[in-house]
């Protein structure tokens, strides 16, 4: 196809969207958050936590069987915006157990805070002027009965009334993303010691590229071989689809080469475009110096034929999957071993629409499925399969396949897992049938590729919460103190993590620390510039998938050689874990450090969307330094594999230097021993050739975190799930 020559970068690339322009709902937002703590008045959750409930309600009009058995204490917000047909002067009434306060147009109308029963609070006669306010209410239970009431008294009127859906609306969220468990409220402790960070890495200097007018969604990033910085750009399109419009009528996206991405003056960065007619550009990279990009229902090679800059040459690669809903896409599309290699991802069905038990869509065969395509060949086929929303694949430092997939249904929790032939990963293409489209599928959907075969777990769990939310790109790091290492995006927590690896027993495994914030939107993609520099790029949508209601980003951490002290690696040995810190300084880390606090839980697989920890333990432990005081082997006490063991450094910071962040994950799946290790990838299977059925084992011994059977925990909506293998070539 031919597209027009290289253009200027035009302001109107990506207009970041109100609201409105997202798509508005009659009624409110519902959330409520589980706290700890002896709560005397309304606490402040902290930011980039996803709420235990989160629902379209009607009316401002709760008691304690609204608040779904949640235990208290909890915190509830109430969001939308007050639509005032007629001009004039309104009273509200405020009536709640416990406390309560309700703000209007930014300001508090009514503070009715503390520990109190069931008691009302009036404002002030306001005066409003016909349109949108937008209104919220805070609150919070210590426990018993649980009241929010709010009513109005309209001009002229006589009484007060419960404010209901004819005068409110909320913004749009097709997901309503929700995960279980205790939430930690702003105050109990600094960043970085059981919070979240606030700020870059003290290591990393931060600039943002972003010559006048330029507000780039980037779904998809690489640089070209001639040095370019290559953007994809989109709008998430975060609608109701349940009429399935051809979603292909939609306005194409386009690739941007940003030229001069370097320059300190803004004004010398220039941005063209350089490709159109794609659709949700997700993933994009260079092989054998091509240039490749995954789009909703195809994967093409891109080329510059006349040599002016512009890819107006579209080469089909691979095809063969729907994308009929909004949360199907394409990503990762990574080179390894002469192929490449995409993760698709499952429809999700939007609360309107009738009939559903959760939000997960059906899907077609090839959804939820590691592709691997052929280049040469143009054929694409699924090697493993039971990915949910896969947005981030890549290679690790020892040459592996890993992907990282989002918490929701069967995923309790987001994940970094190794991609190994004939595996199942987890999540069911066909858990739920939903009536309004009984016509596409009748059977809520084909079932997941080896959806028969037990579940391969996760080399890595990613507590959601407590340092995750949203995982995206994990990229390795190829120089510096954490070489070999990984580095992993977020999306709606904000920053970037990191991440240490080491293959135990055969299995991959490995320990979580967080790296920076302070960026400027939460982290779809990053790329390594030329320069040693690290390119961080963001997308952000309607509802809750974005980061603080960021929607747009593009920034550039640059190494500055200052020292951090930090959590280097934690690594697994037979009676604890070996841990290593970056003080170059003889003794400085044994100083600071004043001893470890250890726990750890575990996860189970469920037809709901996330899950909450399992089987919490506090353990012993005791710390023998090495006589550096850099390394310390952490004797705990009961270790057992198939737990995440949270590692949590006591730091003496009125010594002068704390640690940038106190906090490590490690997911052990292996113990080490004596046990010869052996290569998973020599131990994979040919899925091809290999068998699939019933009691058939994963392999390289995997540890089954569940299995297939018949059972009341493998049944959804009193249907088995069938024990059909799906491929597709």
């Amino acid at each position: 196809m031919i597209s027009p020559k290289p253009v200027s970068f035009i302001a109107t690339l990506c207009i970041a969207t109100s609201a409105l322009a997202q798509g508005t709902d009659p009624g409110l937002t519902f959330r409520v958050y589980q706290v700890e703590g002896d709560l005397q008045k309304i606490p402040e959750v902290a930011p980039d936590q996803t709420p235990n409930l989160d629902q379209l309600r009607e009316a401002i009009d709760f008691t304690t069987a609204d608040f779904n058995g949640i235990p208290a204490p909890f915190v509830t917000e109430i969001i939308a915006e007050l639509i005032i047909e007629r001009a004039g002067g309104y009273a509200f009434m405020l009536t709640a157990d416990d406390g309560c306060r309700v703000s209007l147009n930014g300001e508090v109308i009514i503070d009715h805070d503390g520990r109190h029963g069931a008691t009302t609070k009036n404002s002030e006669r306001i005066e409003l002027a016909a349109g949108a306010h937008p209104l919220r209410i805070d609150h919070f239970d210590a426990g018993g009965n649980s009241v929010i009431k709010l009513e109005w008294i309209e001009p002229d009127g006589l009484d007060f009334s419960v404010i209901t859906s004819e005068n409110l609306r909320t913004q749009r969220d097709l997901t309503r993303v929700t995960s279980p468990g205790v939430k930690q409220i702003v105050g109990q402790n600094r960043p970085g010691d059981r919070r979240a960070l606030t700020g870059v890495h003290p290591g990393w200097d931060l600039t943002t590229i972003r010559p006048e007018g330029f507000e780039p969604k980037v779904g998809a990033m690489c640089f070209l071989p001639d040095g370019r910085l290559v953007v994809g750009t989109f709008d998430p399109l975060q609608r109701d689809d349940r009429s399935l419009p051809d979603i292909d009528s939609k306005e194409p996206d386009k690739l941007y080469a940003i030229l001069n991405w370097d320059a300190e003056d803004q004004s010398e960065i220039e941005v063209v475009e350089i490709a159109t007619d794609l659709y949700e550009p997700a993933a994009m990279c260079v092989h054998e110096g091509e240039l490749y990009v995954a789009h909703r229902k195809k994967v093409e090679r891109l080329r510059d034929i006349d040599n002016d800059g512009y890819f107006e040459t579209h080469e089909l690669i691979a095809e063969g999957w729907e994308g009929w809903n909004y949360h199907q896409f394409v990503f990762g599309l990574t080179p390894h071993n002469g192929k490449l290699y995409a993760a698709l991802s499952t429809a999700m069905a939007p609360p309107a629409w009738e009939g559903m038990q959760d939000n997960a869509g059906p899907n077609g065969p090839m959804r939820g499925g590691l592709i691997e395509i052929d280049i040469e060949a143009r054929t694409a086929h699924v090697i493993a399969g039971g990915l949910r929303t896969p947005n981030g694949l890549g290679v690790s430092p020892d040459g592996a396949l890993v992907y990282l997939d989002n918490q929701g249904t069967w995923m309790p929790s987001s994940v970094l897992a190794e991609i190994i032939p004939g595996r199942f990963y987890g999540h069911y293409n066909n858990a739920n049938f939903v009536p309004n489209l009984a016509d596409r599928f009748p059977d809520g959907g084909h079932p997941s590729v080896y959806s028969d075969r037990p579940r391969t777990p996760p080399a890595l769990w990613l507590p959601q919460n407590e340092v995750v939310n949203s995982p995206t790109q994990p990229l390795p790091i190829t120089s510096g103190p954490f070489k070999g290492q990984m580095l992993v995006g977020e999306l709606t927590a904000g920053g970037v993590r990191r991440v240490f690896l080491e293959r135990v027993n055969g299995q991959l495994q490995g320990a979580l620390f967080r790296f920076t914030q302070g960026l400027e939107s939460g982290v779809n993609r990053m790329t390594w510039a030329p320069d040693g520099s690290l390119i961080v790029a963001g997308i952000g949508a309607g509802g809750n998938w974005n980061w603080r209601g960021t929607q747009f980003g593009l920034q550039r951490l640059r190494p500055n050689a200052r020292h951090v002290l930090e959590y280097k690696r934690v690594s697994a040995a037979e009676n604890g874990f070996q841990i290593e810190f970056t003080e170059e300084h003889k003794g400085q880390s044994a100083e600071l450090v004043e001893g470890f606090d250890v726990t750890s839980w575990r996860y189970e697989p469920t037809a709901r969307y996330g899950g909450p920890k399992l089987d919490t333990r506090t353990h012993r432990s005791t710390a023998k330094w090495s006589a550096n005081g850099v390394q310390v082997h952490l004797d705990v006490d009961a270790l057992q594999p198939g737990r995440v063991y949270h590692i949590v450094a006591k730091s003496e910071e009125e010594k002068g230097h704390g640690l940038w962040s106190t906090e490590a994950w490690y997911t052990l799946n292996q113990i080490p021993n004596d046990a010869p290790e052996s290569s998973i990838a020599d131990q994979s299977i040919d899925p091809t050739l290999d068998g699939v059925g019933l009691d058939i084992l994963p392999p390289a011994d995997a540890v089954t975190l569940i299995g297939r059977s018949t059972g009341p925990a493998m049944r959804f909506a009193n249907r088995p799930y069938p024990a059909t293998n799906m491929t597709q070539d």
